[in-house]
């Protein structure tokens, strides 16, 4: 075959591909917010079944001949970029299926939907005990994923590339260094003035808190990011995702619990309408080669930190925020819209990540990266979880969870198949000072138009330089085609220190 007759057939495939995705993400959505727990069995053979779709349409001959025939290209041999994302797209879910045999694949995803299911069920119960065999099986099979893999090569560093995060396991290991090393002293040396931030101020719109006022308020902040709302489903659930169904349909969500303060059920749909921009933004043409939407991992949890703490958080984003503030919570007519903004950046370390201040988040993820990576390699069993978690979180955070539920239990990640994945979520914040850099440097007047409530000046910037490519190119690719650097850590460390010491 020609080299046109290989990229367009490898389009078909990739377009069957996103299909069967598709029906994956329906039943991931399902069992989110709609199925009840006694569905949870059928949902799972369900999906054993897609998978099973998936493996016979990469098993078949004439898709390996594509496949060989797109190994044979030398990068210069594509006519863009897009093939070659398109290419990379296919050969990638091709070795996975022929490297990961189909009864380890089907276990993985029986293995989810029954470890999600135990992780409610014991979250509910406060009972990491209980818990404790489903979390075996679930980190025993990406062990055996790792070896199935490569098996020459650290289980763990198989683990983190699976999500494409560009880093080897040390790499990694050294930016979290400097972040750790730096987090406590700009504490240290900002304490006098946040001290004097009173932060119950955010608590005074709890009078005046209804379902009505709450989605009244979502959209409201929806629209000030510049979230397509005819792209966007929003939805309640105990422990917010984001679910993307198609290139144009993406299922944003916040808290359901009505405990979660307001502010924060903000902060957190921004945070997943983040994810939704991204995957919905893809150009015409990357949309019609199959590979819209965004990178998992590290370019995903980039985009959806930028806009939860870079806009959400930002004077400017509040300012155009004021006039539905002052509609909806008659109890802060009085509060200027400055102390707001303090108030909700204020940092003060606690156990839950979900509800953490921007500049102490990122030690949340250390302590879950770190105890992967010591699992994996053979440090930390998992019968001494709760012990480590407990003692990380003291020696990073200096607070101590009061249960499981505050501690080992609260995220459902590692019951969901998302191992290797927390390390996407520091690295992101990385990224995103990168992004302010390049954006204030290219659109210098993109944060006071959002404060007129013109957010185009910054979702502008991302849809031309991030959004538009889908999943043409890698992570570091990306970073480096947007800001024209690698990843440069000092960006973050100065974006703290600006933002927290006054």
């Amino acid at each position: 075959m020609t080299t046109q007759e290989l990229l367009a057939k490898a389009r078909e495939y990739v377009r069957d591909l996103r299909y069967l995705e598709f029906f994956d993400n329906v039943t991931y959505y399902d069992r989110w917010c709609a199925c009840p727990t006694a569905g949870f069995d059928w949902e799972s053979e369900a999906g054993a079944y897609v998978e099973r779709l998936r493996g016979e349409l990469l098993d078949r001959c004439d898709v390996r001949d594509v496949v060989e025939g797109l190994r044979a290209l030398a990068d210069k041999d594509f006519p863009s970029d897009l093939d070659r994302g398109v290419a990379r797209y296919l050969v990638r879910r091709y070795d996975d299926t022929h490297t990961l045999p189909e009864t380890l694949r089907s276990e993985l995803g029986r293995a989810n939907a029954e470890c999600q299911r135990g992780w409610e069920e014991c979250y509910q119960a406060d009972d990491f005990k209980a818990f404790l065999p489903y979390l075996r099986r679930e980190f025993e099979v990406f062990s055996r994923i790792a070896d199935a893999l490569d098996p020459a090569a650290r289980p763990f560093q198989v683990l983190l590339d699976r999500f494409g995060t560009g880093y080897a396991v040390e790499q990694v290991d050294g930016f979290f260094s400097q972040v750790k090393a730096a987090v406590p002293h700009i504490l240290e040396e900002s304490a006098a003035f946040w001290e004097g931030v009173d932060e119950h101020v955010l608590d005074l719109a709890e009078a005046d808190r209804t379902r009505h006022v709450e989605d009244a308020l979502l959209r409201a902040a929806q629209r000030a990011i510049g979230a397509d709302p005819a792209r966007i489903t929003n939805f309640r659930v105990h422990h917010p995702v984001s679910v993307m169904m198609g290139p144009s349909d993406s299922r944003a969500s916040t808290f359901s619990d009505p405990a979660v303060p307001l502010f924060h059920l903000v902060t957190t749909i921004c945070h997943e309408s983040g994810h939704s921009m991204y995957s919905y933004s893809s150009s015409p043409e990357v949309q019609a080669a199959g590979i819209w939407g965004g990178i998992d991992g590290t370019m995903h949890e980039s985009q959806s930190r930028f806009m939860e703490n870079h806009v959400c958080r930002s004077p400017e984003f509040w300012e155009a925020m004021e006039p539905a503030l002052r509609e909806l919570l008659p109890s802060l007519a009085d509060v200027p819209i400055e102390q707001v903004v303090l108030a909700l950046n204020k940092p003060a370390p606690g156990p839950l990540r979900q509800l953490a201040d921007e500049l102490t988040y990122p030690l949340h993820i250390i302590v879950r990266y770190e105890m992967e990576r010591d699992y994996f390699d053979g440090r930390l069993a998992l019968e001494d979880f709760e012990d480590a978690w407990d003692a990380r979180y003291e020696e990073l955070l200096g607070v101590r969870p009061r249960d499981r539920r505050e501690g080992i239990l609260q995220d459902v990640h590692w019951s969901s198949g998302w191992i290797g994945y927390f390390q996407g979520y520091a690295l992101g914040d990385m990224y995103g000072a990168q992004y302010e850099h390049a954006l204030r440097r290219d659109v210098p007047d993109a944060f006071e138009r959002l404060a007129a409530g013109d957010p185009t000046g910054v979702r502008g910037w991302f849809e031309d330089h991030i959004w538009c490519n889908g999943q043409t190119y890698t992570a570091t690719e990306q970073l480096r085609l947007a800001t024209g650097e690698d990843l440069n850590v000092q960006y973050y460390l100065d974006y703290l220190r600006a933002r927290y010491l006054r």
